[in-house]
């Protein structure tokens, strides 16, 4: 009752508390509605990482698809075997590691919108009951509007140097992908050259059981010839071993691990390597690789949170406080709330602010160093590489082709034992192994190379865009699919040859039928001296030379079918009317025009 009353005694008129209340009602939503609840929508940067990807490496990052979806990229076409480019596609579309790193780019837009956002008002009221009468109080954060420009090119510049970094975690993909290539490659044709070699090791070694049940040689020659043997058993296990674990790394890294997918490495063209000087080359780099930009981004943006640190020392608020009943009835008016470094003064996140601005100059310093570094050992690797495989190219496989073409012709003239032949041709076929590895070892540097400094040297890019016949190259180039020959029919062994010269020498369509009518196990031997030197797997083109015959390339069936067999590397090139992309740099770094 006397509470009632009391409340009755401080009550204001209903007129009044209703103008009160729509006064207040209406200042939080003006407040609301100017601070707004919805920012603007920053600009994604995927498509900068994209067109990045697609002007350094000419290979775009693809759609966007579903967590644990697969997609295969329209340009890749894996019934005729995975090329260099169509790995890298299929990396770039599906594996999981790099979509986890673009997701990256999600969470920094998002706190890009967050920094363009305003504090939201408060509002407060206190309600007249018993002796309080009505009053409320509306505060906005007054350092957060003119605190905002600074924090958004705060945000600008981190998504910026996490864009740049993507690119780098691109590149770095590129590279690893271009790496497994190479290595399944450098698998498959090493194990198809150590089942070559076993078979003519086994031959050596039944060769040489017989000379010693003859009497010809000792049993240690013997013991010799079939550790050798056995050995050449291992080698074949090992590396169809390391083929299949190639295969499952590239798997892995194409993302494409949970489907049953032929995965066959098919050669692609060499990389024409277009390098200048190391030092040119460490000055295109500084200026093209995206890590070091992402550095100098980063401290840029610790740059701009220093100093947003230290305008944030003392923090501003308006208020708006009015009361229902004061001495002139209701009253609203102004107000401040102002905190005053005297304590806190934000000196702990000003000092961490400038720790992180020093770190993130000591990290563009380690950055710099290490593209450095990552330059010129790449080079030196591409170098060392290339001169390794110009001397097996043109020093040693001619010297163990011209031996085993010498060893034939004798042994078809009855001059050599047949012994001689298969040591020359497991010569021959070790030659081939060491090509190859130096092969793969050209392409992983010429990988590395282009990691570091952060293009292609290509001097005609090549585009998987569609597919189509691949053209014939003239010289010494990759050896790419060429049309069947038709079989040339053999002679009989008595009837003489056109292209018997009188002093014995046959040509390659007559060599196999002769050999194996003379002997049945030469007669494969000699068959897979053909195919040998017709290049399983080989990315040249046999090398005519004076000293030896047109026997290395043969046109037997045998021979043809086996080359049907072989993968077929496709290639395509860039559609009509689309300009062919380039690096956008010159050496020097300076942007062309």
């Amino acid at each position: 009752m006397n509470a009632s009353r009391a409340l009755h005694r401080v009550s204001m008129p209903k007129a009044e508390l209703a103008q009160a209340l729509a006064v207040s009602l209406t200042l939080v939503l003006a407040i609301s509605a100017s601070s707004g609840c919805h920012g603007p929508e920053p600009v994604s940067r995927r498509g900068y990482v994209d067109g990045e990807l697609a002007r350094r490496l000419l290979h775009p990052v693809g759609q966007v698809t579903g967590c644990g979806d697969t997609s295969i990229p329209p340009s890749v076409v894996l019934e005729d075997g995975l090329t260099e480019d169509e790995a890298v596609a299929l990396a770039l579309w599906n594996n999981a590691a790099w979509q986890e790193l673009l997701a990256e780019l999600g969470v920094t837009r998002a706190q890009l919108l967050e920094a363009g956002l305003l504090t939201d008002p408060l509002y407060s009221t206190f309600f007249p009951l018993g002796p309080k009468q009505l009053e409320f109080t509306a505060t906005i954060a007054i350092d957060a509007i003119w605190l905002r420009p600074i924090r958004v090119r705060a945000a600008e510049l981190d998504l910026a140097t996490v864009a740049d970094r993507m690119v780098q975690n691109g590149l770095n993909l590129m590279r690893d992908v271009r790496l497994a290539h190479a290595e399944l490659l450098r698998a498959q044709q090493q194990s198809e050259l150590a089942t070559e070699a076993l078979e003519l090791r086994q031959e050596i070694a039944g060769f040489a059981e017989r000379r010693l049940q003859a009497g010809d040689i000792s049993e240690l020659e013997v013991t010799t010839l079939r550790i050798d043997a056995v050995q050449a058993r291992a080698d074949a296990d090992r590396l169809n071993q390391e083929a299949l674990l190639a295969r499952e790394r590239l798997r892995v890294l194409a993302g494409v691990s949970l489907l049953d997918l032929p995965l066959t490495a098919v050669e692609s063209l060499q990389p024409v390597v277009t390098a200048g000087p190391a030092e040119e080359l460490v000055q295109e780099a500084l200026a093209m690789r995206p890590d070091l930009r992402a550095a100098e981004l980063a401290i840029e943006a610790a740059g701009v949170r220093a100093g947003l640190e230290r305008r944030q020392c003392m923090r501003i608020s308006g208020l708006i406080d009015a009361n229902g009943r004061g001495r002139d009835g209701f009253e609203i008016g102004p107000g401040a709330l102002i905190t005053i470094p005297i304590f806190n003064g934000n000196r702990g996140q000003m000092a961490l602010a400038d720790a992180r601005l020093q770190q993130a100059m000591r990290n563009y310093i380690t950055v710099r160093d290490q593209i450095v570094l990552d330059v010129r050992t790449s080079l030196i690797q591409v170098e060392q590489a290339q001169q390794n495989l110009t001397i097996v190219q043109d020093e040693l496989l001619p010297s163990v082709e011209e031996a085993v073409g010498l060893a034939r012709r004798n042994y078809e003239r009855g001059a050599v034992p047949y012994f001689l032949v298969l040591q020359s041709t497991a010569q021959f076929l070790d030659s081939r192994t060491r090509e190859l590895e130096q092969e793969a070892a050209l392409r992983r540097s010429v990988a590395e190379l282009e990691r570091s400094v952060g293009r292609r040297f290509l001097t005609a890019p090549q585009h998987v865009l569609e597919v189509v016949p691949a053209p014939e190259v003239d010289g010494e180039g990759p050896e790419l699919p060429l049309p069947p020959t038709p079989p040339v029919p053999s002679a009989p062994m008595d009837a003489p040859s056109a292209a018997d010269d009188g002093k014995g020498k046959l040509p390659p369509s007559e060599l196999v039928p002769v050999a194996e009518q003379r002997n049945g196990a030469g007669g494969r031997v000699i068959t897979a001296i053909a195919r040998i030197s017709q290049g399983i797997g080989r990315p040249r083109q046999p090398r005519d030379r004076p000293d030896t015959e047109a026997s290395f390339q043969p046109t037997d069936a045998a021979a043809v079918q086996d080359k049907e067999k072989r993968p077929t590397v496709v290639r395509s090139q860039p559609p009509a009317g689309r300009p062919v992309p380039t690096s956008g740099f010159r050496l020097t770094g300076e942007k062309m025009d």
